[in-house]
């Protein structure tokens, strides 16, 4: 109050001048979108507008930081981000086609800020022409039940021994290095869901032809002519423990015994050397890359989801959408079975052509960066997977030093590399995607080293959505005791569970943004690449 007086202000007067002054900031902030959207329109509309003023002027907006703390501030620096777009995708001077990409790609490199985002979206949603093959369908027309013997004079399979895997049976063939899979249809699940996963299978078996890089493809076995068939479940000499589709839908494969061995697997890192683990996770990304090249893309390389107690109550199934950068549920058991293997991708159901839609394009090769990262980071938690959650004193497990600094950038980098040269079809020319790779490291092993974030919060909501014995089992799986769990009443109070490692607290950001950053840089690095070269 003293310092009011000595300006001859008061209390009162003082507030009416910060009134102005955040009112006189409002409008200064509305007048510049405006200006920054008419002349967005303008360019889009008539591109042979576009001058040297006309980046300048939406590079001055990127540049100026003042305006950061707006709630809307994002939306003009993307506002700005597209009008660069425009003179990109639509000017036919080379020269300001140019210096429009090289400042869209210098801003995307900046680390956490809201322009940096932007300017990366704006690039990554670059139009390219690029859409999907139509794969032909398989039939999976349910004739009269097989029996488990008639499967394996179909394959032609001596079978050692079989493990089940999930709902995938898995027998080793005791005459080669082949596996035979006999993959099942749940309870509810689709029968079409099956056939198509065959039906890529085929496709890729005709169409994926590159012989610089191992890709062991899994080889349909047709039963009766059908790559879908009615299985007698009842004569497997192997108990399952779900319950299977009713009508016994079923899919057999041969495939080699590296399917199922996992970069990430603690008997993997626990006995590969430094190189091996390294070739897989290149390979891997390659091989994304160079799918989506040709409009394939893998939409699940590991499930990515926002909330897992919401997976069947919301119409995304709790799906993770990583351009909002909030909380990931549970990474390290995301990570633990990745479609990512010594002999290639896996798992071809989540295989999907791509219909041209740039956003679409943008989301899922984001996805693929921030999936092979996290694959990468869960590594080095696999040494010593016990290490995990809290200790015996309720703190937070430090299991940072299972982390090899340097072994993880040459991962960032080469995960980096080899997407790019699989999507671009030629080597990355430009600088990583982020000015300090080795930030983002330290800030990976801060956030994956230190299980922080182990809540889960069991809403009212959600549990009345569920059964008595529903609400027991969701409990009981969680690591509630029996007897813990009877006593719980369902829908009375929210219930805290302890389902972590998460990154990010219950309903919260996503704590590593600069993965975020990362996986919009890398994108629309490729993207960008990929535009360059086809103009």
């Amino acid at each position: 109050m003293l310092h009011f007086a000595r300006q001859g202000m008061g209390l009162k007067e003082f507030s009416v001048l910060q009134t102005h002054s955040f009112q006189d900031r409002i409008s200064r902030f509305s007048n510049l979108y405006m200006q920054v959207e008419r002349l967005s329109r303008s360019l889009e509309q008539s591109p042979h507008i576009a001058d040297w003023d006309s980046i300048a002027f939406f590079s001055g907006v990127l540049r100026d930081k003042s305006h950061s703390g707006q709630k809307c501030a994002y939306f003009l620096y993307r506002q700005a981000a597209m009008g660069l777009k425009s003179i990109i995708s639509r000017s036919e001077n080379p020269e300001l086609v140019e210096a429009s990409c090289l400042t869209l790609r210098s801003f995307s490199l900046e680390n956490l800020d809201q322009g940096c985002f932007a300017t990366s979206q704006a690039l990554g949603t670059l139009p390219l022409d690029l859409k999907g093959p139509e794969v032909p369908e398989v039939s999976y027309r349910m004739q009269e039940p097989v029996s488990w013997n008639q499967v394996l004079d179909w394959a032609g399979t001596v079978p050692e021994q079989g493990d089940w895997l999930g709902r995938s049976l898995v027998l080793r063939d005791r005459d080669s290095e082949n596996l035979l899979v006999l993959k099942l249809a749940r309870e509810n699940d689709r029968m079409q869901d099956l056939a198509k996963e065959a039906a890529w299978m085929q496709y890729l078996q005709e169409h994926f032809l590159d012989p610089a890089v191992r890709f062991d493809l899994p080889q349909p076995v047709p039963v009766q002519g059908n790559a879908v068939f009615s299985l007698d479940t009842a004569t497997l000499p192997f108990s399952c423990n779900f319950t299977p589709h009713p009508q016994g839908a079923a899919l057999a494969y041969l495939v080699h015994s590296d399917y199922f061995v996992y970069p990430n697997h603690p008997d993997t890192v626990q006995h590969c050397s430094q190189q091996e683990l390294l070739e897989i996770l290149s390979r891997n990304s390659y091989l994304l890359g160079r799918l989506c090249s040709q409009g394939i893309l893998h939409t699940a390389p590991i499930p990515l989801l926002h909330n897992r107690v919401q997976e069947y109550r919301r119409n995304d199934s709790g799906a993770y959408i990583w351009t909002r950068a909030g909380r990931l549920d549970k990474w390290y058991h995301s990570c633990m079975f990745p479609n990512l293997a010594l002999s290639g991708l896996r798992d071809f159901e989540h295989m999907q052509s791509h219909g041209g839609n740039a956003q679409e394009l943008f989301r899922v090769m984001g996805e693929h960066f921030l999936s092979l990262l996290l694959v990468a980071g869960s590594c080095f938690r696999s040494l010593q997977p016990e290490r995990m959650g809290l200790d015996a004193n309720d703190s937070p497990v430090d299991a940072r030093d299972l982390f090899d600094p340097d072994l993880l950038e040459q991962m960032i980098l080469e995960i980096f590399n080899n997407y790019y040269q699989g999507f671009v079809r030629s080597r990355n020319p430009e600088e990583p995607p982020l000015q300090n790779v080795r930030t983002l490291v330290d800030r990976m092993i801060q956030e994956m080293g230190v299980d922080r974030n182990m809540a889960e919060m069991l809403r009212i909501e959600d549990q009345l959505s569920m059964s008595d014995r529903e609400f027991f089992a969701f409990l009981t799986s969680r690591g509630v005791e029996q007897d813990t769990a009877q006593r719980q009443s369902r829908g009375v109070r929210e219930i805290s569970l302890n389902t972590g490692p998460h990154l990010g607290a219950f309903n919260q950001r996503f704590s590593l943004p600069e993965l975020i950053d990362f996986v919009a840089g890398a994108t629309s690095a490729c993207v960008l690449g990929k535009f360059l070269q086809s103009g």
